[in-house]
């Protein structure tokens, strides 16, 4: 007789940690590791509209959600870091409901993936009605995105979160925040470090 193995959670297992008095430290990727948000220039992440979109929605969840406040992040090419604390048990501020970490992302992330896809060209769209940054998006390190060849945008089906305990892990954080673009050419998500991101795969 065989047991059924279940996936591990990427999520810590005390729902409480997740709904108050807590900093987060956040990383979602984009589905195939696409660049489409940022090009790094000189150490910097210079936004594409795409990019623009998901810093606007990432400001935007003050507006929705109580109690929480945003710090230092980063929209690099095909990932988001970001720091998020809970000031309170955070409520949205429509309803009052009581929302958790994962509700929150799950918000962000459907309004990101709206507003982009509204952009994008599809069967029944004018194929010239696309993201200006698409013109030159890379694909897993190997080709132009075209009109004809651009997949629909989509964020990776989980997100990557880190408990930030104390003072001098949120300075930590910070700073690898404040230094991701420095180092994107050794980042494990750059698509051109596809044997590196394998190893880490295979390692998880």
């Amino acid at each position: 007789m065989t047991t059924k193995q279940t996936r591990k959670s990427n999520r810590l297992p005390f729902k409480s940690i997740y709904t108050s008095n807590n900093s987060f430290f956040i990383t979602m990727c984009v589905e195939g590791r696409i660049c489409c948000l940022s090009k790094i220039f000189h150490g910097k992440a210079s936004l594409t509209p795409t990019g623009k979109i998901v810093e606007e929605s990432w400001l935007s969840l003050t507006n929705l959600v109580n109690d929480i406040q945003l710090d230092e992040f980063v929209i690099m090419p095909n990932h988001f870091h970001g720091i998020i604390t809970f000031l309170d048990t955070p409520t949205f501020k429509n309803s009052e409901k009581l929302v958790d970490l994962s509700q929150i992302m799950a918000i962000f992330k459907s309004k990101t993936t709206n507003l982009i896809r509204r952009g994008m060209p599809s069967a029944s769209r004018d194929n010239r009605r696309i993201l200006a940054s698409q013109d030159n998006m890379v694909y897993n390190g190997k080709a132009s995105l075209t009109p004809t060849n651009i997949p629909i945008f989509q964020w990776q089906k989980s997100f990557y979160d880190h408990v930030i305990r104390d003072e001098t892990d949120l300075l930590r954080v910070r700073e690898y925040i404040f230094n991701n673009p420095l180092k994107w050419d050794l980042d494990i998500l750059n698509p051109k470090n596809e044997d590196e991101y394998q190893r880490w795969l295979i390692a998880k």
